[in-house]
């Protein structure tokens, strides 16, 4: 079975993101899971579920978008 990166690649090179545009996307999935009950809302708190949780889908998304064909 091939991975959704394999299987996407050459769809995903085709857009021209860059890091700043995954950390928005990766902000925006978290804050709509955080609206919808699924992470608790971390605001004013010492707890860094919504920063983990967005860490994991930037480093996901990245890998997906792999940089390495990014000209900066």
């Amino acid at each position: 079975m091939e991975t959704t990166s394999k299987r996407l690649s050459g769809l995903i090179h085709k857009h021209s993101l860059d890091l700043d545009d995954i950390s928005d996307i990766a902000l925006s999935i978290v804050d709509i899971m955080v609206s919808e009950g699924l992470i608790p809302d971390c605001t004013d708190t010492e707890k860094e579920n919504e920063f983990q949780a967005q860490d994991i889908i930037r480093d996901e998304l990245t890998k997906l978008f792999n940089p390495i064909f990014w000209v900066k």
